[in-house]
């Protein structure tokens, strides 16, 4: 049977102490290291503690209580270069990789043992010491860094690793800014491929010449895919940028290439360039309704990017083409164009669930297409069902005092007193706490779920990040569930909080910041990724609120509340 044992570790003296390293229960050792740890901060070790633990990091048969006595040595500050030296020719590869973690925790690592660092990465054969000396990169100077880099890069066997091509990347990646000559030459002769794409697509992010670099190297390349891939990736998201000399020599080569991937990326890398030279053949393609259809999408995205202005009527007038129903429903919302919100409205009862979804999305991000819905709200040509506390919200954030009185006609108030907020979650709690939930069904719950939530959350990790998992939430119970959808401003995670951008040409959009560079701003929706150039950018207003609305309960009653609330649990 278990028998508990009271310990007391703080009157054990320091030779015990280290002896409980040895000890087969490591709570033992965790918890003398700490005291030891205390003690040396004290000043109050024994003279010969540091030679016990010397003589177990070096000498003790077993591996693991080398380990132990190292990190001991380590609490208390007793890990000299000449120690290290010896560790780091231990035949345990965990003894040597753990000696390199604790030498570089503070960044100061004598020129001996970097020296010893890079001989080990040349040499050592255990993939595990390797990994850790790819982490040190990063805490070494640059020169020791870019040699660990180099050293490392040429295991070709490491190539396959889940870990190591990456942790080598880290680290010369956090170097590369500042010499990206010598990244894209180390890249050259490396033996791991993929340090090879990193450097290209990083080089593209740097721009400048580290760009012009790469694009030398794309027009040299025999198999020019897989640069060109990594070249638009890193432009991915960026607009008007400056375009360089080194791709007007080169584009015009790319545009007619044999290789169809190719062709498609450099127009769309030449669109980030506000290369026009383009678009009278992509227009041709697009009004094509012959040609392939992937030529066509391409088009599309590479003119509606640009706002090509000559383009405009004819990537709208492509909104009943199945293929482009989407693309010309979201285009809307960026085109300054009395016509579009028609062009929406008289569609609606023919557009799919993510189509309306979108289209709401769309008609709440200008005052004059917020009126149109409003009106057509009100006339009852269009089901008030389709407006949602969260369109609600994006209608009040336009801050039009024409579309707050059409919007107070058709919805009500859209910011509740504290007083009020409390108390219906008191009085849902009740309902809750006292309602028989035998008969009620979760398959309701889940209904209301999807009508309701499912655009932002998805229980069971799926792709979709607007809104927390939900996975493992149900154990929190349902108070936790009302007191975050009635009240979901009371605490707010920085990563879900609202960022407000306004347009020069009247445009609202709110969601979350994905990305943020000198040229454009990446905004995250409840439909899809938005993308504003900086230069098209009025106001960018971050505000402490959930991307999640008040007032999403308003459309239930009491029993589809509680259905809701069974559901949730049960996740």
């Amino acid at each position: 049977t278990f028998q508990p044992v009271k310990v007391d570790l703080q009157r054990a003296s320091d030779s015990e102490l280290v002896n409980f390293q040895l000890h087969k229960n490591d709570w033992y050792s965790r918890t003398a290291r700490r005291l030891l740890n205390e003690r040396a901060t004290r000043g109050e070790l024994s003279p010969d503690t540091k030679n016990k633990l010397q003589d177990m990091a070096t000498t003790h048969v077993d591996a693991s209580r080398r380990l132990r006595g190292l990190w001991a040595l380590h609490a208390i500050d007793g890990l000299e270069d000449s120690l290290a030296k010896k560790l780091l020719q231990d035949e345990n590869e965990y003894v040597r990789a753990w000696t390199i973690q604790l030498l570089t925790g503070n960044r100061d690592v004598s020129r001996s043992l970097r020296s010893r660092f890079l001989t080990m990465a040349k040499k050592d054969s255990s993939p595990v010491v390797r990994l850790y000396l790819a982490s040190a990169i990063q805490r070494v100077p640059a020169a020791t860094g870019w040699k660990l880099s180099e050293y490392l890069s040429l295991h070709e066997e490491d190539q396959s690793d889940l870990n190591l091509p990456k942790m080598i990347w880290f680290g010369m990646g956090s170097l590369m800014e500042d010499d990206s000559y010598r990244a894209s030459k180390l890249a050259g002769k490396s033996k791991i491929p993929a340090l090879g794409d990193y450097v290209n697509w990083y080089s593209a992010k740097l721009q400048g010449k580290a760009l012009d670099r790469t694009f030398g190297k794309l027009a040299k390349a025999k198999d020019k895919e897989p640069l060109i891939e990594a070249i638009a990736l890193g432009l991915e998201g960026e607009r008007d940028l400056k375009m360089p000399k080194s791709w007007l020599k080169l584009s015009t080569k790319l545009y007619d290439s044999p290789n169809d991937r190719v062709a498609e990326l450099a127009r769309e890398i030449g669109a980030v360039f506000g290369d026009t030279s383009i678009y009278p053949e992509m227009r041709a393609s697009l009004a094509d309704p012959q040609a392939p259809l992937a030529q066509r999408e391409i088009a599309f995205k590479v003119l509606a990017d640009a706002l090509d202005p000559e383009s405009t009527d004819l990537l709208v007038s492509l909104v009943d083409e199945a293929p482009f129903t989407m693309d010309v429903i979201r285009l809307s919302a960026r085109l300054d164009r009395p016509d579009m919100a028609e062009l929406l409205l008289e569609r609606f009862d023919h557009f799919t669930k993510l189509q309306l979804a979108a289209a709401m999305n769309a008609l709440t991000q200008r005052e004059s297409m917020a009126i149109a819905l409003l009106d057509s709200i009100n006339n009852k040509s269009i089901d008030r069902r389709h407006l949602t506390a969260y369109h609600a919200r994006e209608l009040s954030i336009l801050n039009s005092p024409s579309v707050d009185e059409k919007l107070s006609k058709v919805w009500g108030k859209v910011n509740e007193t504290p007083e009020a907020v409390r108390e219906k979650i008191e009085q849902l709690d009740t309902f809750y706490s006292q309602a028989p939930l035998w008969a009620f069904k979760i398959s309701s719950g889940k209904s209301h779920f999807t009508a309701l939530c499912s655009t932002c959350h998805q229980p069971n990790k799926t792709d979709l990040n607007m809104g927390p998992d939900l996975t493992g939430s149900g154990s929190n119970g349902a108070r936790y569930f009302l007191e975050n959808i009635i009240d979901p401003n009371a605490v707010v995670g920085s990563d879900y909080e609202i960022s407000i951008i306004e347009t020069k040409n009247g445009r609202t959009i709110s969601g979350m910041v994905e990305n943020s560079t000198e040229t454009a701003i990446s905004l995250r929706t409840i439909t899809d990724t938005v993308t504003i150039a900086q230069s098209d950018i009025k106001k960018v207003t971050a505000l402490p609120q959930s991307m999640m609305p008040a007032g999403l309960l308003e459309t239930l009653n009491e029993t589809q509340v509680v259905e809701l609330l069974k559901y949730l649990t049960s996740l």
